[in-house]
């Protein structure tokens, strides 16, 4: 059913018609040279070639010229959708496609009036009535599709930023679920990227998903190689039969069009996507636009991925590369301070010590923040653990700092299975945090509690409580407290920490009652 009423065609008598008709016929060559030359007024269409400009105006002048000679001739609005939708994806906004078809009607009175037969009234309200017509139809159309493509981009946007804290691969799935969303009949959606000289499949959904990251194309040989090559859109009719396509699998499975795109981002191309469908052997205009359109959002999100991950595993291999050297430096420190030094000497190497032990926490911190960035989640060594055991080494280590006293009280049963090293960061990070925001007169308290199949860590401090807005990103990366301490990645750490252990992190915050972070860990791995 049409989404607007059809406009009843006129009552004209064949005398109009006849009239209308060969006046259209006489006039039709410059009619589109008129047309064309005031089109060029338009600011979008600067931008455009010959071709593109009058690519529909034949067939709207053809629909003019069977509604003039054929009675029940109706006005379909598959060639007026169909050019606004191409306007759209060249530019023009509504006003511009709506002044496109006033241009046509000023062209075709302007030429009535010098046109040596006159047209009589009843054919000129045979021609007002069309062209008005073919309006209503190229705006419901340009309009229709408009909400689409802006639909299709907020969803692209949205998954985008949803998968941002997690891996590549996880962002091409949720891009491509709404591009196979953004168009009914495509059926299989392929994301392939580059691999140097070769196009590799990272990610699919539908037809082809089995043969996810085991399909590799060199750029150039078959279907989304060549679009890989030429960096333009590509399309078939069936794919089961054109020889450019590759894969099996959709020969196998009968499908019909095929739609690749290049992944470009600037100047650089990182990738192809290619959509089919088993059901059609075209995809309509409005469809190509909105797949064309999603896909070229989706490639920015991917590039940006891309270099993050990039950037990511180099300080990932950096903090691995640091901590050797590290190490042996700590060693040999700790080695000379068994030796008689003078208090000047070993004040000198306790700072030397120090300085390491904080380097070897911050690349720790940095190692594991890309961890998490690369494959969403930190590994684990379990073991059998008393947490109760492990505060109490923690609070002989850091019994007095700055004249401040770190206290413990431990409840009940406190052993599980957990990651030792990792549990050590997660105490040592609160402390610290606790000791840099809390009142400096006053003690950090640590609470250990056993539960039912739970231990429950709480860290407390004195102190104003932390800001709404602070506290509103407190376990984002890279967010620091009003004084700006430290690399802004231990709450980070802390809550990371817990959600590998598949446990969680709370923190209270108010005035008079300080602020107490509470860490929730299960005993056990849950299957």
């Amino acid at each position: 059913m049409s989404a607007h009423p059809e406009p009843a065609a006129p009552v004209a008598s064949k005398s109009a018609r006849r009239s209308l008709s060969d006046f259209l016929r006489r006039n039709r060559q410059r009619v589109l040279v008129e047309w064309e030359h005031a089109l060029g007024l338009v600011p979008a269409a600067a931008l455009l070639d010959r071709r593109e400009l009058r690519e529909h105006m034949p067939a709207l002048m053809d629909r003019l010229q069977e509604i003039a000679e054929v009675p029940e001739a109706s006005e379909p609005a598959d060639v007026h959708g169909r050019h606004a939708v191409e306007r759209l994806r060249e530019g023009f906004s509504l006003e511009q496609v709506a002044w496109e078809y006033t241009a046509l009607r000023s062209v075709l009175l302007r030429l009535a009036e010098q046109d040596g037969a006159k047209l009589g009234p009843g054919a000129l309200v045979l021609l007002n009535d069309a062209i008005d017509q073919s309006v209503v139809h190229a705006i419901s159309g340009y309009h229709r599709a408009r909400v689409r493509m802006l639909e299709a981009l907020d969803r692209i946007a949205r998954e985008g930023l949803l998968a941002e804290a997690h891996s590549l691969d996880a962002l091409l799935h949720r891009l491509l679920g709404v591009i196979l969303n953004s168009a009914e009949a495509v059926d299989t959606a392929v994301f392939f990227l580059c691999e140097g000289d070769s196009l590799v499949m990272r990610a699919a959904v539908g037809l082809e998903h089995e043969l996810e990251s085991r399909f590799v194309l060199p750029i150039g040989g078959g279907f989304a190689g060549t679009v890989a090559r030429t960096r333009e859109p590509l399309f078939t009719p069936s794919a089961e039969t054109d020889p450019r396509v590759a894969n099996p699998l959709l020969r196998l499975r009968g499908v019909k069009a095929l739609y690749g795109l290049p992944l470009l981002y600037g100047d650089e191309l990182i990738g192809v996507a290619k959509m089919g469908s088993r059901t059609v052997s075209d995809f309509p205009a409005e469809d190509r636009l909105i797949l064309k359109s999603a896909v070229e959002r989706a490639a920015a999100f991917i590039a940006h991925k891309r270099v993050a991950e990039e950037r990511e595993l180099f300080l990932h291999v950096l903090g691995h590369d640091l901590r050797s050297p590290l190490h042996g430096v700590v060693l040999h420190t700790q080695l000379l301070k068994r030796q008689e030094h003078s208090p000047a000497a070993a004040r000198t190497l306790d700072r030397v010590l120090s300085a390491a032990e904080r380097m070897d926490r911050l690349i720790g911190d940095m190692t594991d923040f890309t961890q998490t960035r690369l494959t969403g989640t930190l590994p684990l060594k379990r073991e059998k653990l008393d947490l109760g055991d492990l505060l109490e080494q923690i609070v002989l280590e850091n019994k007095t700092r700055g004249g401040r006293e770190l206290r413990m009280v431990r409840v009940g049963d406190v052993a599980g299975q957990w990651d030792r090293a990792r549990l050590v960061r997660l105490v040592v990070n609160l402390v610290n945090n606790a000791f840099a925001y809390g009142d400096p007169s006053t003690p950090v308290d640590l609470h250990v509690e056993g539960e039912d199949g739970t231990v429950v860590l709480r860290v407390h401090n004195e102190g104003p409580p932390i800001p709404a807005k602070v506290r509103a990103h407190l376990f984002e990366a890279f967010s620091r407290g009003a004084k700006g301490v430290g690399t802004g990645l231990g709450l980070y750490i802390v809550q990371q920490t817990a959600h590998a252990h598949g446990g969680h992190v709370d923190v209270d915050s108010a005035a008079g009652r300080g602020t107490t972070f509470c860490v929730r860990l299960p005993r056990h791995a849950k299957l």
